[in-house]
């Protein structure tokens, strides 16, 4: 599956900013065999007429999205986020009826439990009580006739149409729509590399999603900003008012993303032969790569997720351990991320061997 036109302006021109070929098509723990993962060649493309960077392959999504992958666990920032935005929805909510899009695990339904409830998603969640009404489906292909809510919590930055998806929106007569959103913006300015990924396919922050909604009618109805380290978030109420579209925004993140990755895959090049990795999951699993392709050996991960442990991260021939697996010889290389320092601190307790990619961190 590939673009051939831009997600935000549709101009039909994209120029490969970087490549991956043979590039791990998830990053779940897994207890599959490594003969049953899917390598694609992961680009990221920049739009020439507007900037968006975005991927230029997608992997489909009845693959991406398995039951596996609604396997979850919250961490205190996601609890804290999923409090914020269910209070938001709340206090914007115009309708008693709400249709959530890949609501699977139950998050945001539990914290509102006056509203008459239905998920829709590719694969149903074992947990998700009998209660509510589940819909099994693709939200890009969906007829919303009769919903006049929808909310998507870290949702939207998935879609591979996001242009066709507002307009089925419009056209099934949704009247608000809630966004959870990554502020793309911040966490590029932050250095993560996995602001796009197999999953985020493309750069979304909040210009590019106000144009695309103004284009059919939805106007910013309500706005919040959630500053958290992990996980910070655009909180958006866009409301159907038949407004006028606005201009394109234009950006410049190409060269960013550019430098971004080629300074990460720089990092590896101190850390010897058969060293552990930490953390686990799309960071560790950038690092991997670009490891082998430096014909370097990795261990295996060091992970404080209980998830993890035991399971071999998806593409790769590794597993994932428990911080106390490392011993006083064990070398780890802490990857570069927001808490290469909190994790370096956590590891000290059983090795003294590290090698940062985050000079910040050493």
């Amino acid at each position: 599956m590939e673009r051939t036109q831009c997600v935000i302006c549709g101009h039909g021109t994209l120029s490969t900013l970087v490549s991956y070929p043979n590039f791990p098509a998830n990053a779940l723990a897994t207890n599959q065999p490594p003969e049953a993962d899917i390598l694609i060649n992961f680009t990221i493309a920049a739009c020439e007429q507007c900037g968006c960077a975005q991927l230029r392959h997608l992997v489909d999504p009845s693959v991406l999205y398995t039951d596996e992958y609604t396997v979850v666990g919250f961490s205190p920032s996601w609890k804290t986020h999923h409090d914020v935005f269910a209070k938001f929805v709340k206090t914007n909510l115009s309708t008693p009826r709400i249709l959530e899009i890949g609501g699977n695990a139950g998050a945001l339904m539990a914290r509102l439990p006056d509203v008459e409830y239905s998920v829709l998603d590719m694969f149903r969640h074992k947990d998700m009580p009998s209660s509510v009404t589940f819909v099994q489906g693709n939200c890009e292909s969906f007829d919303y006739t009769g919903h006049p809510a929808v909310v998507l919590s870290h949702v939207y930055e998935h879609l591979y149409r996001p242009r066709e998806f507002v307009a089925a929106l419009k056209a099934g007569g949704v009247q608000d729509v809630f966004l959870a959103i990554p502020n793309f913006e911040a966490e590029l300015n932050d250095s993560q590399i996995h602001v796009l990924n197999t999953q985020h396919t493309y750069y979304c922050d909040l210009e590019q999603i106000r144009y695309l909604f103004a284009l059919r009618g939805y106007a910013m109805n309500a706005y919040h900003s959630h500053e958290d380290r992990a996980v910070p978030t655009h909180m958006i109420h866009f409301k159907y008012v038949g407004c006028p579209a606005i201009p394109l925004p234009v950006i410049q993140v190409a060269d960013k993303i550019v430098s971004l990755h080629g300074n990460y895959a720089e990092t590896i090049k101190d850390a010897k032969d058969d060293v552990f990795v930490s953390p686990a999951g799309m960071i560790g699993q950038m690092l991997w790569y670009c490891a082998k392709a430096r014909g370097k050996l990795i261990r295996g991960f060091i992970d404080n997720s209980a998830d993890k442990h035991g399971k071999r991260l998806y593409g790769t021939g590794c597993i994932s351990y428990l911080p106390s697996s490392v011993t006083a010889l064990s070398e780890v290389f802490v990857c570069p991320c927001k808490y290469a320092s909190e994790i370096t601190l956590a590891l000290s307790a059983y090795t003294a061997i590290h090698i940062h990619g985050d000079p910040n961190a050493r």
